[in-house]
């Protein structure tokens, strides 16, 4: 049985949403819509700056893009917004899971996410390529 999607909290200082439970025994499907999810909420509470949501949804200290993106919204910058058209490849080796993510502005980015304790989150995000037509 596919568990909670992203959760809502108690409005505060804190997180309105926690991370998703997730498992390595899941069945692909089940892995992948957790997966897709997750980085749809997570660029989500990016683009809108809701800096407590992303921390929830990302494991501490990841370098790379996401350490930037986390450390602009600490310094109060402003993100270009990233919009999700489309998934491709889903990958996993036990804990780790790779999802291709494809944006409207023809990018495409692998996150890479990790369960630990239970809970799936994000820990990277790298290029992926995108292939072009003729």
């Amino acid at each position: 049985m596919l568990t909670v999607a992203i959760v809502g909290r108690d409005r505060g200082d804190g997180p309105t949403l926690r991370a998703m439970t997730a498992s390595e025994s899941m069945s692909n499907g089940q892995a992948r819509a957790v997966a897709e999810s997750t980085v749809l909420a997570w660029t989500r509470e990016r683009d809108a700056g809701h800096l407590a949501n992303l921390k929830a949804l990302t494991w501490p200290d990841v370098p790379g893009q996401v350490g930037k993106d986390i450390r602009a919204l600490e310094d109060h910058g402003q993100l270009d917004p990233d919009r999700v058209v489309a998934f491709g490849g889903f990958i996993r080796e036990r804990s780790l899971w790779g999802l291709n993510t494809h944006f409207a502005d023809n990018r495409g980015m692998l996150f890479l996410l990790e369960i630990r304790e239970g809970e799936l989150r994000v820990a990277g995000i790298g290029s992926a390529p995108v292939p072009r037509g003729p």
